[in-house]
Protein backbone atom coordinates (compact mmCIF):
# COMPACT_ATOMS: atom_id res chain seq x y z
CA UNK A 1 0.00 0.00 0.00
CA UNK A 2 1.08 3.54 -0.68
CA UNK A 3 0.53 6.34 1.83
CA UNK A 4 -1.66 9.09 0.41
CA UNK A 5 -3.10 12.21 1.97
CA UNK A 6 -6.79 11.41 2.54
CA UNK A 7 -9.26 11.96 5.32
CA UNK A 8 -9.84 8.73 7.19
CA UNK A 9 -13.21 9.10 8.96
CA UNK A 10 -12.86 5.72 10.67
CA UNK A 11 -9.94 6.80 12.81
CA UNK A 12 -9.00 9.71 15.01
CA UNK A 13 -5.99 10.89 16.96
CA UNK A 14 -6.51 9.96 20.64
CA UNK A 15 -4.30 12.88 21.75
CA UNK A 16 -6.88 15.41 20.55
CA UNK A 17 -9.66 13.35 22.10
CA UNK A 18 -8.07 13.42 25.55
CA UNK A 19 -6.98 17.05 25.23
CA UNK A 20 -10.60 18.01 24.58
CA UNK A 21 -11.74 16.05 27.65
CA UNK A 22 -9.08 17.70 29.82
CA UNK A 23 -9.68 21.25 28.59
CA UNK A 24 -13.44 21.30 28.04
CA UNK A 25 -14.72 18.63 30.41
CA UNK A 26 -17.13 16.40 28.53
CA UNK A 27 -16.32 17.64 25.02
CA UNK A 28 -13.77 15.45 23.22
CA UNK A 29 -12.11 16.80 20.10
CA UNK A 30 -12.47 14.39 17.21
CA UNK A 31 -10.15 15.20 14.36
CA UNK A 32 -10.03 12.58 11.58
CA UNK A 33 -6.58 11.40 10.60
CA UNK A 34 -5.24 12.83 7.38
CA UNK A 35 -3.20 9.82 6.41
CA UNK A 36 -4.49 6.47 5.35
CA UNK A 37 -3.04 3.46 3.63
CA UNK A 38 -5.76 1.99 1.45
CA UNK A 39 -5.00 -1.55 0.26
CA UNK A 40 -4.10 -0.84 -3.36
CA UNK A 41 -2.17 -3.63 -5.06
CA UNK A 42 0.90 -2.33 -6.84
CA UNK A 43 1.35 -5.10 -9.42
CA UNK A 44 -1.06 -8.00 -9.82
CA UNK A 45 -1.16 -10.68 -12.52
CA UNK A 46 -4.40 -12.32 -13.66
CA UNK A 47 -3.72 -15.33 -15.88
CA UNK A 48 -6.38 -17.20 -17.82
CA UNK A 49 -5.85 -20.75 -19.00
CA UNK A 50 -7.52 -20.53 -22.41
CA UNK A 51 -7.00 -24.19 -23.25
CA UNK A 52 -10.07 -26.20 -24.18
CA UNK A 53 -11.01 -26.80 -20.52
CA UNK A 54 -11.84 -23.15 -19.75
CA UNK A 55 -14.67 -21.66 -21.77
CA UNK A 56 -14.95 -18.03 -22.79
CA UNK A 57 -17.93 -17.37 -20.52
CA UNK A 58 -16.10 -18.70 -17.45
CA UNK A 59 -13.11 -16.49 -18.29
CA UNK A 60 -15.39 -13.46 -18.66
CA UNK A 61 -17.03 -14.15 -15.30
CA UNK A 62 -13.65 -14.60 -13.60
CA UNK A 63 -12.39 -11.31 -15.05
CA UNK A 64 -15.59 -9.47 -14.18
CA UNK A 65 -15.46 -10.65 -10.56
CA UNK A 66 -11.71 -10.09 -10.13
CA UNK A 67 -11.68 -6.65 -11.70
CA UNK A 68 -14.78 -5.60 -9.75
CA UNK A 69 -12.98 -6.51 -6.53
CA UNK A 70 -9.93 -4.61 -7.69
CA UNK A 71 -12.08 -1.58 -8.50
CA UNK A 72 -13.60 -1.73 -5.00
CA UNK A 73 -10.33 -2.02 -3.10
CA UNK A 74 -8.59 0.59 -5.24
CA UNK A 75 -11.35 3.18 -4.86
CA UNK A 76 -9.73 6.58 -4.85
CA UNK A 77 -6.49 5.32 -6.38
CA UNK A 78 -5.33 7.22 -9.42
CA UNK A 79 -3.65 4.14 -10.84
CA UNK A 80 -2.77 0.49 -10.31
CA UNK A 81 -1.09 -2.17 -12.41
CA UNK A 82 -2.85 -5.39 -13.39
CA UNK A 83 -1.39 -7.59 -16.09
CA UNK A 84 -4.02 -9.81 -17.73
CA UNK A 85 -2.60 -12.76 -19.67
CA UNK A 86 -4.34 -15.37 -21.79
CA UNK A 87 -2.27 -18.49 -22.17
CA UNK A 88 -2.58 -22.08 -23.37
CA UNK A 89 0.84 -23.50 -24.37
CA UNK A 90 2.01 -19.95 -25.07
CA UNK A 91 0.87 -16.46 -24.23
CA UNK A 92 -1.92 -15.57 -26.63
CA UNK A 93 -2.83 -12.08 -25.41
CA UNK A 94 -1.48 -9.63 -22.89
CA UNK A 95 -2.93 -6.37 -21.63
CA UNK A 96 -1.76 -4.06 -18.89
CA UNK A 97 -4.49 -2.20 -16.99
CA UNK A 98 -3.27 0.89 -15.17
CA UNK A 99 -6.34 3.09 -14.67
CA UNK A 100 -9.84 2.34 -13.37
CA UNK A 101 -11.43 3.59 -16.60
CA UNK A 102 -9.64 0.86 -18.60
CA UNK A 103 -11.43 -1.95 -16.73
CA UNK A 104 -14.86 -1.52 -18.33
CA UNK A 105 -13.40 -1.16 -21.83
CA UNK A 106 -11.32 -4.30 -21.34
CA UNK A 107 -14.34 -6.30 -20.14
CA UNK A 108 -16.52 -5.12 -23.03
CA UNK A 109 -13.89 -6.04 -25.64
CA UNK A 110 -12.67 -9.30 -24.07
CA UNK A 111 -12.36 -12.19 -26.51
CA UNK A 112 -10.69 -15.41 -25.34
CA UNK A 113 -8.01 -16.82 -27.60
CA UNK A 114 -5.95 -19.98 -27.53
CA UNK A 115 -7.73 -23.28 -26.92
CA UNK A 116 -4.62 -25.48 -27.30
CA UNK A 117 -2.95 -27.52 -24.54
CA UNK A 118 -1.86 -26.17 -21.16
CA UNK A 119 1.58 -24.99 -20.08
CA UNK A 120 1.85 -22.66 -17.08
CA UNK A 121 5.54 -21.85 -17.55
CA UNK A 122 5.16 -19.10 -20.21
CA UNK A 123 3.16 -16.95 -17.78
CA UNK A 124 5.83 -17.23 -15.09
CA UNK A 125 8.60 -16.54 -17.63
CA UNK A 126 6.76 -13.43 -18.87
CA UNK A 127 6.27 -12.10 -15.35
CA UNK A 128 9.98 -12.61 -14.59
CA UNK A 129 10.93 -10.88 -17.84
CA UNK A 130 8.78 -7.86 -16.94
CA UNK A 131 10.25 -7.76 -13.45
CA UNK A 132 13.83 -7.86 -14.76
CA UNK A 133 13.07 -5.01 -17.19
CA UNK A 134 11.51 -2.99 -14.37
CA UNK A 135 8.06 -2.84 -15.99
CA UNK A 136 6.44 -4.67 -13.05
CA UNK A 137 8.94 -4.42 -10.20
CA UNK A 138 6.63 -5.29 -7.30
CA UNK A 139 4.40 -8.22 -8.19
CA UNK A 140 2.14 -8.81 -5.19
CA UNK A 141 0.55 -11.97 -6.53
CA UNK A 142 -0.69 -14.06 -9.41
CA UNK A 143 -4.22 -15.48 -9.78
CA UNK A 144 -4.42 -18.24 -12.37
CA UNK A 145 -7.83 -19.48 -13.56
CA UNK A 146 -7.34 -23.02 -14.81
CA UNK A 147 -8.25 -26.66 -14.45
CA UNK A 148 -4.76 -27.14 -12.94
CA UNK A 149 -3.52 -29.73 -15.42
CA UNK A 150 -0.38 -28.65 -17.21
CA UNK A 151 3.37 -28.11 -16.88
CA UNK A 152 4.53 -26.09 -13.87
CA UNK A 153 7.83 -24.21 -13.42
CA UNK A 154 10.62 -26.13 -11.70
CA UNK A 155 11.28 -23.37 -9.17
CA UNK A 156 8.68 -21.46 -7.16
CA UNK A 157 8.32 -17.72 -7.73
CA UNK A 158 8.97 -15.30 -4.86
CA UNK A 159 5.41 -13.95 -4.92
CA UNK A 160 2.16 -15.69 -3.92
CA UNK A 161 0.41 -17.78 -6.57
CA UNK A 162 -3.15 -19.05 -6.30
CA UNK A 163 -4.80 -21.34 -8.81
CA UNK A 164 -8.54 -20.89 -9.10
CA UNK A 165 -9.67 -24.33 -10.18
CA UNK A 166 -13.00 -25.08 -11.77
CA UNK A 167 -14.95 -27.96 -10.27
CA UNK A 168 -17.22 -30.11 -12.43
CA UNK A 169 -19.08 -33.34 -11.86
CA UNK A 170 -16.51 -36.08 -11.58
CA UNK A 171 -13.90 -33.40 -10.73
CA UNK A 172 -10.45 -34.84 -10.27
CA UNK A 173 -8.11 -32.61 -8.26
CA UNK A 174 -4.85 -31.81 -10.03
CA UNK A 175 -1.47 -32.35 -8.40
CA UNK A 176 -0.34 -28.76 -7.72
CA UNK A 177 3.19 -27.92 -6.55
CA UNK A 178 3.49 -27.17 -2.82
CA UNK A 179 4.15 -23.44 -3.44
CA UNK A 180 0.83 -22.93 -5.25
CA UNK A 181 -2.35 -22.17 -3.36
CA UNK A 182 -5.67 -23.46 -4.60
CA UNK A 183 -9.23 -22.21 -4.46
CA UNK A 184 -11.93 -24.45 -5.91
CA UNK A 185 -14.73 -22.70 -7.79
CA UNK A 186 -18.06 -24.10 -8.82
CA UNK A 187 -18.36 -23.52 -12.57
CA UNK A 188 -21.95 -22.30 -12.22
CA UNK A 189 -21.60 -20.10 -9.15
CA UNK A 190 -18.43 -18.11 -8.37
Amino acid sequence: PNERMLLDPDSFDPRWYYLGLEQDGDIPLLEPSELSEPPVPDDLVLALDTSGSCSGEVCRRFLRESLSLLRDISAGAASFRVLALQCDTQIQREILLERPDQIETFLENFKPSGFGGTDFRPVFRRVEELRRRGDMPRVRGLLYLSDGFGSFPDRPPDYPVTFLLLEDEGFWKPDLPPWAGALFLNRNDF
